[in-house]
């Protein structure tokens, strides 16, 4: 996976398009988001919702018993 440089959006900015993945805050203190297009429907970019859900999901799997 390639990681992209977010382009830092601040929430007044931000449009439909872009992705919602909190980047960190501003100068003001304010958040603000990666930015680059959604993944389609998705509310993130393809980079982000990698991270989110299929890595998460991976993560989360239970893992087999083994008997006594």
């Amino acid at each position: 996976m390639s990681d992209v440089a977010p382009l830092d959006i601040p929430l007044v900015h931000l449009q439909r398009r872009h992705c919602r993945e909190v980047t960190g805050p501003g100068d003001d203190g304010l958040a603000l988001y990666c930015g680059h297009a959604r993944s389609g429907r998705s509310s993130y970019c393809g980079q982000h919702r990698r991270i989110n859900f299929v890595v998460a999901a991976a993560v989360s799997k239970p893992k087999a018993s083994v008997p006594a």
